[in-house]
């Protein structure tokens, strides 16, 4: 039965094009725009070719009585009525493209003829020339009747009747009047070809019979010219075609015309406007030859214009009327011969309607349309959300339609209703949502002429403002401090706002409604704070926060700017609710310093110091608060470092204070000496010493320099302590000697002291190299000794030089060996020595050598608690960990402990205490998702650390559970093979593995309830397989590219639907 169904569906799809080929309902057409032709096929375009049309000439202006289209027709299926006539529409009402009844013309009649190569006729004519009898006794010939066969010819074309297969032209002449514009549509096949011609009749505007005027070239050419005033309608013509009355042999030959303006009834042929040559039937002999070739001629009215005909000579008579003076009572006529030219009587006919004609379009002065927009006002505001749009239109001639615009796209239309309609308006209301708008309005006339109103806005708006302050917010704060600059953080949204302020403690603050941010200084239990906002509309709205603080900041201090090396102190005093210990450090440019705790846990000030490192620059710094379990950070301040440096003044001195003046003298005679400094070893600092400057090698060989001067940069309220040794010679007669210094400048008030030091230099000829050789009790050489001589010059102990001693144990120095002079040897673990001698080699003994750096235990009297005490954590949980410590030996400089992501060596919390005698410090950490925690404490004696470390695993129970989807999700876990399974099967393998399973269930279940149906087996089979697949996702694919999730439960589906199929086909 449906094999049946299936093939008598076929064949109506197969007879369809056939049986249709007699219908028209079902043709469709294809149009070339090129070549204006329409090629007409049946079946919806899916049936073969019935015909093709093409309009052969393109009539967009034509003279009424003489207007023919000409079609060529190709007809491909016989017995079928081809052309079944054509409407007539008015194109200018017809704006949308498309003909409809509106726009039908009643009362066109248009005539058909069709072209017969088979229509044989007998054509009578008149024939004049040198073989006729001449008439009167004038020059004029006598004409005389003849005839001559015909081929082909037009005859009636019958719309109603039904033509065979062939090739046909077919002629329609178009019922036009002058001025009048048709859209001339014929019907082809059922068919209304629309897109072919739209015909406008031409105006007769000028048919005067004019002055004779004849002329005969010199070139031989003929012509006749005459003269003419455009007078009609006082009016601007354009000149589409001329007419005139000629006479002709018959012939199809080239007429020539111009048309140029004259004074002298002559053509000018220097001022041509424009001219045309057309290839023409003559008539013969006498009648109205049509020159089309003008378009777009303005003639302009009142001008005088001169046409001038030219056409060739011939054999015979040809020419036209030249004067207005009867001749045999119709005028007369010129023609040429070869003989020369004459007279003839025109024949019979009348000229009644003039021996020319001028056809053409007049030209209408016109002006665009005028717009006015009546209502909404320009930039109207309103909350009503319906508004009524009205505008208006006129036009000097005929206005088409005015349409609303709203946001640049059209949103209402109203048409002319009559042909000369010279004004519309246009009203319509629209809902609007909250938002601004502009609108205008826009009209064309019937001449195409656009007009567009300018545009105006306006505005709806019915929604109050909507107020969302995001700082401060709802919540508990953990830190702020009395007389804080508060950020105030909002967004408002509204269209059109107009004003907004806020009310804090009781005073209203005006606030700018965009900028979305200011300030406010906080006051003591003043949490609350209210934003108001209104809006150009009157609507309003409000929103308020309460908020307050765990800590409260009272007081920070701190110097800026300070000096590097300086030693700078900062303090912190925090309020709380005492419910919890606290502990504050500074974290000082990223560097975390310990601070000392003074009060209690309600009440705690925080003091730490230390020495600035080097670098100049601003620094920012906060304090970490430890809370409990929470950390709190203070807000960020910024401390100014400006530079610390020693560097030799130079000559003159222009950098001060001056910290060091250095001259030097002649040891014996007390002379000054110009010195050179081959050698300068300087270290300077202003805090501990733990941080300092320092240049090394510094060199300054200027010759015949008295002085020295080294100058500090910059501080003024400040102690500059120094450690240097230098060289210093004066070349050639003093040798090098070594100068070391360890000294302290104090501020005076006003500026750093200066220290006047003189430096002595013997001369080559008083003094000499001392050798000294400084060993142990062994008599084993020191190294790293250092050794100091001076001497008593002037009743001041006077250095004469200092140095190290080598590997050796030996030093070198250039003494006078005529007076004494005291030496100081030190070694670090070697008592002092000092002997007192004229200088001379010697050996220097050191006494024992003392016991070095002892061991000690710092675990001594330690005792120490760490919690949590189990090793396993949870993850995505909050865990508190602590460091209980008790000293009974030591007494602790700091001790605490950080907790650390072991992964990635993160620092998670830190909590130091600087307490002598130990005690309890805990943070609260999210274990979050890290693999392991590890906590790093110790505990610092004098400089002296002692660290160990305790690690947590986290166990990660996401997945914990029971259930179907549990087991699944673990099977899928453990039998991954991206190296995270436990088993690490391939999809191959777990895809055996999951087809044994179903194999041996589906079998099972079968061999037990004896089910050997196949569609039970199938059944079975699809139900496994969309579990494993969809439900659980864990049926694997051997090959990934070709098949993903869901394609085998779309396998085995298809099968069992195959099965059942054959089932019940059984």
């Amino acid at each position: 039965m449906k094999i049946k169904v299936m093939v008598i569906f076929m064949t109506m799809i197969v007879l369809i094009p056939l049986v249709s080929a007699g219908w028209e309902w079902d043709n469709c057409k294809e149009y070339d725009v090129e070549n204006r032709e329409v090629t007409i096929k049946n079946s919806f375009c899916l049936g073969s070719q019935v015909s093709k049309i093409k309009l052969v000439n393109a009539q967009p202006y034509c003279i009424p009585d003489k207007c023919y289209l000409y079609y060529e027709v190709e007809h491909k299926q016989g017995d079928n009525k081809m052309h079944k006539g054509s409407k007539a529409y008015n194109p200018l009402t017809n704006k949308g493209g498309l003909n409809n009844k509106d726009d039908y013309i009643e009362g066109k009649e248009n005539q058909y003829e069709i072209w017969d190569d088979n229509k044989g006729w007998v054509e009578t004519y008149n024939a004049c020339g040198t073989d006729g009898v001449l008439s009167n006794g004038s020059n004029n010939y006598q004409c005389e009747e003849k005839t001559r066969n015909k081929t082909g010819d037009w005859i009636d074309y019958d719309i109603s009747a039904k033509y065979g297969i062939g090739n046909f032209t077919i002629r329609e002449k178009v019922d036009i009047n002058q001025g009048e514009s048709i859209d001339v549509v014929p019907e082809y096949f059922g068919l209304d070809i629309e897109e072919w011609q739209v015909t406008s009749g031409l105006v007769r505007f000028s048919n005067q019979t004019l002055t004779e005027n004849t002329y005969e070239y010199s070139h031989g050419a003929y012509r006749t010219a005459f003269s003419f005033n455009v007078t009609r309608n006082n009016s601007n013509w354009i000149l589409q075609s001329v007419e005139v009355y000629m006479r002709g042999q018959g012939s199809t030959i080239d007429y020539n015309l111009s048309i140029s303006p004259t004074l002298s009834q002559e053509p000018n042929i220097a001022n041509i406007i424009n001219s045309t040559t057309q290839s023409v039937v003559e008539p013969n002999p006498y009648g109205w030859v049509t020159i089309n070739n003008f378009p777009n001629t303005t003639l302009e009215s009142g001008v005088q214009y001169a046409i001038d005909v030219h056409f060739p000579s011939a054999t015979g008579g040809r020419g036209m009327t030249a004067k207005t003076s009867d001749v045999y009572g119709n005028g007369a006529f010129w023609y040429s011969t070869d003989s020369g030219s004459s007279w003839a009587s025109p024949s019979p006919s009348s000229l009644t309607d003039g021996i020319f004609a001028l056809w053409g379009t007049e030209l209408i002065p016109d002006t665009a349309p005028a717009v006015t927009l009546n209502s909404p006002a320009d930039n109207f505001r309103g909350t009503e959300t319906n508004l009524t749009f009205n505008c208006s239109a006129t036009d000097d001639l005929s206005l088409a339609n005015i349409s609303l615009f709203i946001d640049d796209v059209i949103n209402k239309t109203a048409r002319n209703t009559t042909a000369s309609q010279t004004s519309i308006g246009l009203e319509v209301s629209n809902n609007f949502a909250d938002g601004s708008y502009n609108w205008t309005c826009k009209a064309s006339d019937t001449t195409g002429q656009q007009t567009t109103a300018s545009t105006r806005d306006f505005t709806i708006d019915a929604t109050s403002p909507v107020i969302t302050i995001t700082d401060p917010q709802n919540i508990v704060y953990p830190f702020s401090f009395i007389g804080k600059i508060h950020d105030l953080n909002w967004t408002i949204s509204d269209a059109n706002l107009d004003t907004c302020f806020y009310n804090y403690n009781s005073s209203n603050v005006t606030i700018n409604c965009g900028l979305n941010h200011t300030t406010f200084v906080l006051v003591s239990n003043q949490y609350n704070i209210t934003i108001h906002a209104n809006d150009t509309y009157g609507n309003v709205a409000q929103s308020s926060v309460n908020w307050s603080y765990t800590i409260s900041e009272n007081n920070q201090t701190f110097t800026t700017p300070v000096y590097e090396s300086q030693n700078a102190t900062f303090t912190l005093n925090i309020s709380t609710g005492g419910s919890e210990s606290v502990n504050a450090n500074l974290i000082y440019n990223g560097t975390l310093y310990t601070s000392k705790k003074i009060g209690t846990n309600t009440e705690a000030e925080f003091i730490t110091s230390f020495d600035v490192p080097l670098g100049t620059g601003t620094k920012q710094f906060f304090w970490n608060i430890t809370h409990g379990s929470t950390e709190i950070h203070t807000n960020k301040s910024n401390q100014t470092i400006n530079l610390f440096n020693i560097s030799e003044c130079g000559s003159p001195v222009t950098n001060t204070p001056r910290l060091v003046d250095f001259i030097a003298k002649d040891e014996v005679t007390g002379l000054p000496l110009n010195f050179t400094l081959p050698n300068v070893d300087w270290t300077s600092w202003l805090g501990s010493g733990k941080v300092n400057r320092s240049f090394s090698n510094y060199v300054n060989n200027s010759i015949n320099v008295s002085f020295h001067n080294f100058c500090v940069t910059a501080p003024s309220t400040s102690q500059v302590y120094s450690d240097l040794t230098l060289s210093f010679r004066s070349s050639p007669d003093y040798p090098q000697r070594t100068f070391g210094l360890k000294d302290t400048r104090p501020f005076n008030g006003n500026d750093i002291t200066t220290l006047n030091q003189t430096l002595y230099l013997l001369n080559t000829n008083d003094g000499a190299d001392i050798v000294l050789q400084v060993v142990n009790q062994a008599q084993v050489p020191l190294e790293g000794v250092f050794v100091n001589a001076t001497r008593d010059i002037g009743g001041t102990e006077t250095l004469l030089g200092s140095g190290f001693t080598g590997a050796d144990g030996g030093i070198t120095m250039f003494l006078n060996p005529d007076f004494t002079t005291k030496f100081s040897f030190e070694k670090e673990g070697f008592p002092l020595v000092i002997k007192s001698f004229q200088p001379k080699d010697n050996t220097i003994t050191l006494g024992t050598e003392t016991r070095g750096n002892e061991t000690y235990d710092f675990v001594r009297g330690m005792t120490w608690k760490i919690s949590p005490n189990n090793n396993v954590l949870n993850n995505n949980t909050f865990q508190v960990f602590t460091f209980d410590l008790n000293s009974t030996f030591w007494t602790p400089t700091d001790w605490g402990f950080s907790m650390i992501n072991t992964s990635s060596g993160a620092v998670l919390a830190t909590n130091i205490s600087t307490i002598g005698a130990g005690g309890n410090l805990s943070v609260n950490v999210s274990v979050g998702d890290n693999r392991s925690i590890t906590m790093e404490y110790f505990w610092n004696v004098d400089g002296n650390y002692t660290n160990a470390t305790r690690s947590w695993a986290v166990l990660n129970n996401d997945d914990f559970g029971y259930g179907l989807k549990t087991f699944f999700d673990d099977l899928k876990n453990y039998t991954k093979n991206d190296g995270t399974g436990i088993f690490g099967l391939s999809p191959m393998g777990l895809f055996l593995i999951i087809f044994t399973f179903i194999f041996l269930v589906v079998g099972g279940i079968s061999m037990s309830t004896g089910l050997y149906s196949p569609m039970a087996l199938i059944v079975q089979t699809w139900i496994w397989v969309f579990l494993f697949d969809v439900v659980f996702g864990v049926f694997p694919s051997p090959n990934p590219d070709l098949m993903t999730s869901g394609i085998p439960t779309i396998i085995v589906g298809i099968i069992a639907i195959a099965i059942m199929l054959r089932e019940n086909m059984r």
